[in-house]
């Protein structure tokens, strides 16, 4: 009875027992870093592309979207409130804070009559930024700037380009538009040319 129980024991811990090499994650060589590859040759794109065609009625809807556009007008005028937050940000880092204040009162006694009590205040404060609250402010509506004169590019350059791609759109129908004519002409002077072969017997 004993051996049977060290036999089924021994198959037990037999069965429990781990075989064979532990998994080993294999190994795949990446790059520590992505590297972009950088372009043999430059190529430069003008601001005002669309001058490159050499088209007088391009440049004129080009120039009367732009100003006319309101999206346009909306995103310059987020560009100069950015600028005016920028100036504000850089004042308060580095010059004081200066607040005016200004009142006239007028009360009237019976005995003295009508007095008039004119005050003025001048208050001024700065703040020492020792933990970098202000020079952070800073740096956060710079960034906003940034931003907004990307936007304005952005709406600008979309504007322009829908403006172009409409223009080339007119110009291709007018082209195919005096094509289809010239096939009309071509094909009536055919049916007239054949009309007289026919009368004639032809």
């Amino acid at each position: 009875m004993s051996r049977v129980l060290v036999v089924a024991v021994a198959v037990a811990l037999g069965g429990c027992a781990m075989v064979g090499p532990d998994y080993l994650r294999p190994e795949s060589p990446l790059p520590a870093a992505y590297v972009e590859p950088v372009p043999s040759g430059t190529l430069a794109i003008p601001q005002a592309w669309w001058t490159l065609y050499n088209d007088a009625t391009l440049e004129e809807l080009v120039r009367s979207g732009l100003e006319r556009n309101a999206d346009v007008a909306i995103a310059s005028a987020r560009v100069e409130q950015a600028e005016a937050a920028v100036r504000e940000a850089n004042a308060t880092l580095f010059f004081p804070q200066v607040l005016g204040d200004a009142g006239v009162s007028r009360a009237r006694t019976v005995p003295k009559g009508t007095d008039t009590t004119i005050g003025l205040g001048l208050a001024t404060s700065f703040e020492v930024d020792v933990w970098g609250k202000l020079r952070r402010a800073e740096r956060s509506v710079r960034a906003e700037l940034l931003a907004s004169r990307y936007g304005r590019d952005t709406v600008s350059l979309t504007l322009v380009a829908s403006i172009a791609r409409t223009y080339f759109a007119v110009r291709s129908l007018d082209s195919q538009y005096v094509a289809s004519e010239e096939i009309y002409r071509a094909v009536d002077e055919s049916a007239v040319l054949a009309r007289k072969r026919a009368d004639a017997g032809i």
